[in-house]
Formats: structure tokens, sequence, C-alpha cells
């Protein structure tokens, strides 16, 4: 076969998917075999259009240089042809391990994931967005070491088009919720689809299916439910839900997924596993193969270490109880927020290219605020969302086309928790206070992380919120939501989100020595929402008992507070501004009239407070 520009002869077809061809290929030069993929363009688009967004694409894939990441050596043009010379893995995917196997043990797929997931946290280091995790794109070397390939380069000229018709292209099944409604790539985004391929590995499929005989029905479904719970997921199942949470913002970094699936040394293949050669399929975009000259190890069950803080602010932590907060205490339970989308409508056009599909999907949509990525600092909006994909609405998005009816097979269920018998009631002015309450017990869910056991730090709402009443709606399900959030940013230790996230967004743009003191090493635990109650328009209360852990040192030592405290009957104002629900973290609302049936007799600072101090217990 003919050399590409006078330096690599192709040998043979190693897949072929939507994006292109790969080949195994020979470079002459350095005489070392290499993958190269042959793009597929769009017809009508020509060099000029997508030529300088695949170099820049490229030039910032070239810069990745990490052990799990599959190597981008060249990028060359051969009669108006781009292919990508990339590093040649001699192995086969994660997508044929699956399909050999049905289903793979949690510590071996957790093994493999948290490899990529390091290859990621390298990535998003540098402004690099995959936006096409899946299995098919997961590499397993003969060493039994994964690789993720096929960073943005292939899409780049895809989005060429994309950016002039307004199309999303992509796996419909290992699409995010955000991403599915036409929103743009990120960083939470790729997390999403690394948990729905940790999902589709210790399960055998994808959390919502294939998608293939209906893509558009499939992206509703990912839009709008729940995720089915992952009952073989075993150990990783706190981690495997907090990475398919539906809001961005309350999905962990890939550098905490990576700590959370650390493994230990390899042992022994795991039964019934596959250890030999594998062919290439049609459907698969990268596909390489060999025999394996190595029998598979499987890991040590997974351990589950804190999260580093990756880029993050320094350790703060929740504010202490009377440490300069006015009636605003310690924070509360973990809060959901999700900006408003407005689809305008969906166009799904599947084409079927050698054995890859497309799904294309028309979507026009209101941009979401900064809260979408914890990452970024957020402004004040003038509207929020009506409902969050963490309190999924019983109503699908609308839609021009009808979805068909779904798969034949039962989805697997949750168990509805039980609620827990010390969830509280909004107090009154003559009610007593609880004195030496008994702290919870360990929760039933397990995906909620008991205070007991602080390790990890919990970093999902999922981690954190034990209870909420059942059937909240509308301003009373965001009021919640808004607290959820202010707790899920404070036990990441994310203080400028803390901050936007609640009222002292109103006292200047950036937090203040008091709240990074009064919130430094403060982590929260268990909570337990009890009904809200609307005080004003533009004010509500919601009662709740949580746990709070800090380090009394470093956040100044304040009377009273000790390493573990117990709030058995805490009271969250949520206050509407500019549209949104805010966290009262700054006490802003305390001295309103209709607070004052809420406050009872504080016998350690004296007079009517919201929050009287003698209910902190010592746990």
């Amino acid at each position: 076969m003919d050399l590409l520009v006078q330096r690599y002869r192709r040998e043979r077809s190693l897949g072929r998917g939507a994006m292109g061809e790969v080949w195994l290929a020979e470079d002459t030069l350095l005489g070392r075999p290499v993958a190269i993929k042959q793009l597929r363009t769009d017809p009508d688009a020509t060099l000029g259009q997508w030529g300088e967004r695949m170099r820049r694409e490229a030039r910032l894939a070239a810069q990745l240089n990490h052990p799990n990441a599959v190597a981008i050596y060249d990028l060359i043009i051969d009669d108006d042809q781009p292919y990508v010379v990339m590093e040649y893995v001699p192995g086969d995917s994660l997508a044929h391990r699956i399909r050999q196997s049905g289903q793979l043990s949690p510590a071996r797929a957790g093994r493999w994931i948290g490899q990529v997931a390091a290859a990621l946290e390298a990535a998003h280091a540098r402004g690099i967005v995959h936006r096409d995790v899946k299995p098919a794109n997961i590499l397993i070397t003969p060493e039994d070491a994964a690789k993720l390939a096929d960073f943005g380069i292939a899409r780049s000229v895809q989005d060429v088009s994309q950016t002039q018709t307004g199309v999303t292209v992509g796996t419909p099944a290992f699409l995010s919720p955000e991403v599915a409604r036409g929103g743009d790539p990120s960083p939470a985004s790729d997390i999403w689809s690394l948990g729905a391929t940790l999902y589709a590995a210790v399960q055998g499929k994808p959390p919502f299916g294939s998608g293939v005989d209906n893509p558009l029905a499939l992206l509703n479904r990912i839009s709008s439910e729940p995720v089915p719970a992952a009952t073989s997921a075993g150990a990783l199942a706190p981690i495997l839900d907090a990475m398919l949470q539906h809001d961005p913002a309350g999905r962990p970094t890939a550098a905490q997924v990576r700590a959370a699936l650390a493994a230990g040394d390899p042992a022994n293949p795991a039964p019934g596993e596959r250890t030999g050669p594998v062919a290439a399929e049609a459907g698969d975009d990268v596909e390489q193969t060999q025999k394996r000259r190595y029998p598979t190890p499987v890991p040590a069950a997974p351990r589950f270490p804190p999260p580093p803080q990756y880029g993050q602010p320094p350790q703060y932590g929740p504010p202490s109880p009377g440490y300069g907060f006015g009636d605003q205490p310690p924070p509360g339970p973990p809060r959901r927020r999700r900006s408003a989308w407005l689809v305008a409508g969906i166009v799904v056009a599947v084409l079927v290219v050698a054995g890859g599909v497309i799904t294309v999907v028309a979507m026009t949509s209101s941009k979401s605020n900064a809260h979408d990525n914890p990452t970024t600092a957020p402004t004040l909006p003038l509207s929020s969302a009506s409902s969050s994909p963490d309190f999924p609405s019983t109503t699908a998005n609308p839609t021009t086309t009808t979805p068909t009816t779904h798969a034949t097979t039962p989805k697997p269920t949750r168990t509805p928790p039980r609620r827990p018998a010390d969830v509280p009631a909004l107090p009154s002015s003559g009610q007593a206070v609880p004195i030496n309450a008994t702290p919870p017990r360990p929760p039933g869910n397990r995906s909620v992380r008991p205070y007991t056991s602080p390790e990890p730090t919990p970093i999902a709402a999922g981690q954190i919120v034990e209870w909420q009443p059942p059937g909240v709606k509308g301003d009373n399900a965001a009021a919640i939501r808004s607290i959820t959030q202010f707790l899920v940013y404070i036990n990441r230790q994310d203080m400028q989100n803390a901050w936007n996230t609640s009222t002292e967004i109103r006292h200047g743009p950036t937090p203040d020595a008091q709240f990074t003191t009064g919130y430094r090493t403060s982590r929260h635990y268990q909570v337990a929402f009890g009904a809200p109650r609307r005080l004003e328009p533009d004010l509500i209360a919601v009662p709740a008992r949580f746990v709070s852990r800090q380090d009394p040192a470093a956040q100044g030592s304040p009377a009273g507070v000790t390493g573990c405290t117990y709030w058995p009957q805490y009271v969250f104002l949520v206050a509407k501004i500019n549209g949104r629900w805010l966290d009262d973290v700054a006490g802003d609302y305390t001295s309103r009239s209709s607070v004052a049936p809420l406050k009872r007799a504080d016998t350690v600072r004296g007079g009517q407070q919201l929050l009287p101090l003698q209910q902190r217990v010592a746990c």
C-alpha cells in the first residue's frame, strides 16, 4: 500500500465506527508500529472549515502525556483527508471484555476505570474535555492497564457542522443528561460518561440500555429518569452513584474518582473472564486486537481513600454555631441545584455508517448558569430552574416525536428509604429545645456515608442526604436543593462556590476571612430534612438534623465546638434573590417578623434565637 505523506504504511484495519476507520500502520521513519485513524469528514465541509479547529485540538491532545492515555504522535492531511497518528496499543477494548464476560467484577472494573479517571484528571487540568468516554474507547494492554483513546480530535471535524446547525454528535448510551439536552460538554459530563461506563462494566449494559432502536426515547430517559440501581456494583455503589448524579455540580472531579477507585495489588484472573484473542467488531470506534500474552490479573477490593483537593481552595469548613454568623451556625444538608433548560425541539437522525451509530439531536437550550460547573464561580442569574434532575419530575421533556415503549426487561428498582425516627419538624416559640439528643443511627441507605466513618468525605448529595420529605415540589424542593448544594460545596472545600450559593454573595464577590475560617475543615453527614414551610413569598424555613465534623483549632476554637457535633433541630432559612433560592448563611433574614415564631430561648447566648446552642451534642 502507498505511503501516507511518504512515511506511514498502512497494514490492516483494526476497526471502524462512526468517526472513521483505524489502521495498524508502520512508521517507516522511526521503525515502530502506530495506529492511524482516518477521520470521516462532512462531504459538504471544506478543509478551511475544519482544518484549523482540528489542528488546535490535536495540539491540545498532544500535550497530554499520561500512561493511561493513548498518545497522539502526529496529525496529517493527505489528499484533503485528515488522519491522526496515535500510539498503537496491542490489546482489546473494554467493550470486548464486557461482551465476552457479560459482567466484570467490581474490583477489576474499578481498577480500570480508576486508571481512566487518572487520565481524565490530567486532561481536565489542561482544559481538555474528552466528550466520548465509553467502553469502546478504553483499551486494555497486555500488562492489564487501561488506556483512554480517541480524545476530541475526531469530533472536531464533526463539530463544524454542529456549531452551524445546532446538533449534537455523540454516543447516546453514554451521554450525560445535560449533553443529551443539547448542552456543551464539560469535565462533569466526562465524569457522567465514565460512570455510565463503570455501570456497563459491572451490570453488563449501560444504565438506560444501548438505544440503538430508538435513540430519541433513550435521550428522553437519560434526561428525565433516575438512574436504575447498579445491583452488581458492590463496594463501588457510593462512588458510582456520585458519578451518575443528574446535577453536574453534584458529581465528583476526576481526581476524586481516581482516589476513590484506587485498588490494591493484582492477584489472579477472575473466573470466567477471558484472556485470549478477540476479533474487532463493527460498531467500536477504536478497536485494536492481539492475543493476550499474559493472564489478566484482578485487583483486590478497591479502597476508598479521602478524595484529594486538587486545585481547590484551602481546607475551609462550615461556620460553627455562634461564630460570627448571627443566628446561622454550621451549615446543614447538601443541596442540588440545576439551571433551567428550555428545549425548543429535538430532531433525531440515525446514520448507520460501517456499523457505527451517530445520533444527531437538534436542540435549542437556554444557557446554564455557572452553578452547573462547580469549578467556575457562578454569577447571580435572573431566573432559576423549576425542577432538577436530582429530584426528577414525572413529566418527560417535550419533543416533536413521541417516544416508543422501552425495554421489556423490568428495571431494577431502589428500595425506598425508611424515614428516620428523629427527623425534626419546625419548632415554635413555646416548644422545648432538645437537650442531650442521641446522635443518628447508621443510615439504612448504603450510599449515605455515616458520620462514624467520615472517610472518604461525602462529596455528592446522595452521599450526604439521608432523608427528605417525599413529594416535595416547586419552591419547597428548590429550597432543599439550595441547602444541599451549599453543603456539597462545603464538603468539597470549594469556598467560592459555597459563597456564591448563599446569601453571602450579597455582601461581596469573594469569600471573606470570617467565612473561610468558620467553615475550614467542616464536613456534614447524615442530613435529614423535615417538611419546609413558606414564611413569606421570598422566604422558606426548612428543619433538619445532621452531624458536622470539624477541627475546632482550625476554626479558631470557638466556644462549645467539638470535633463532632450533632444538631438535632437545625432550622435553615432560604431566601429568594433575583429568582434564585439561596441558603441564608449570612443571617440576613433572621430578624424578619415571620421568623420570630420559630425562635426559642437560647441559654448559651441569651435571648430568643433561631438556633439555640444548648441543643448541640458532642458525638
